[in-house]
């Protein structure tokens, strides 16, 4: 039994991957359908979709502000307690610069941020669509000639991606300046221009890129499936809840796979 379970286990591997890769190809589509009819000829109800992003932003973005303040600040700090502890004898400002680069901007700032995207407005968007769904709002919408792919899809993957992108921008920041601020008070000689400094000069275009790509493509991949899921609740309101949690794991396998995917690429690229 075991020797089955290990020959099936490349196999399960590769079906993930697979199916992983599916999704993307598939979110494209729907990101492209979706977003490309804002553009084509006269649009009608111009001023809804841009209400509908302002709350999408609104809601994702700056009412989660106080809970990525708080993690921020809190992943700053143990980073340097951590390091403080682990590079006292080689200089604890040496590599500080480099370090937080290297943990907070590449790598735990956009995939812990788009952890709680998922938790807090990704179930939200799930337990939207699909009370929708059960009352018929979105058959109802289609018979009077509304795009659903226009006025529902797009304004909320537009307002994911301007959410996660600056709620990236803002973790960093707060994790990076309350790890400094953390750092001057447990080594009074620590020079906070000279970590300012080390700090941006690590930074390359391509950890900005990376950075980036990685915001856009969670984003995407998060706002996509949560509404999927909802439009596949069907006519019971108890498969909403369940929907939500479908939404949940199938948005961390794949925040999990793009940032594994995205971190080895840029990898290759910068070395």
């Amino acid at each position: 039994m075991r020797s089955n379970g290990i020959m099936t286990l490349p196999g399960t591997a590769g079906r993930f991957f697979f199916r992983q890769l599916g999704l993307i190809t598939g979110q494209l589509a729907l990101l492209y359908f979706s977003l490309s009819r804002l553009f084509k000829g006269k649009l009608g109800g111009r001023s809804y979709i841009f209400r509908e992003i302002v709350m999408q932003v609104y809601f994702t973005g700056v009412k989660a502000l106080s809970l990525i303040s708080i993690i921020g600040l809190v992943m700053g700090i143990s980073i340097i307690f951590i390091l403080n502890r682990e590079l006292s004898q080689v200089g604890f400002g040496t590599m500080l610069g480099y370090i937080l680069n290297l943990l907070v901007i590449r790598n735990l700032g956009p995939l812990l941020t788009g952890i709680i995207i998922i938790a807090r407005s990704g179930t939200a968007i799930t337990a939207h669509i699909g009370n929708m769904t059960v009352a018929h709002e979105l058959e109802a919408m289609e018979t009077m000639g509304i795009d659903t792919l226009t006025f529902l899809i797009a304004p909320r993957i537009i307002g994911m991606v301007l959410s996660l992108l600056a709620l990236n921008i803002f973790f960093d920041m707060i994790a990076v300046a309350g790890g400094a601020a953390v750092a001057k008070i447990l080594e009074p000689t620590f020079v906070l221009g000279n970590f300012f400094f080390d700090f941006l000069t690590s930074l390359s275009f391509w950890h900005i890129l990376e950075f980036i790509f990685k915001s856009i493509f969670f984003a995407t991949g998060i706002s996509i499936i949560c509404l999927l899921n909802g439009f596949k609740v069907g006519n019971s309101i108890t498969n909403v809840p369940v929907a939500a949690t479908k939404a949940v794991v199938s948005s961390m396998l794949y925040l999990f796979f793009i940032n594994t995917l995205i971190t080895i690429i840029f990898n290759l690229k910068i070395s």
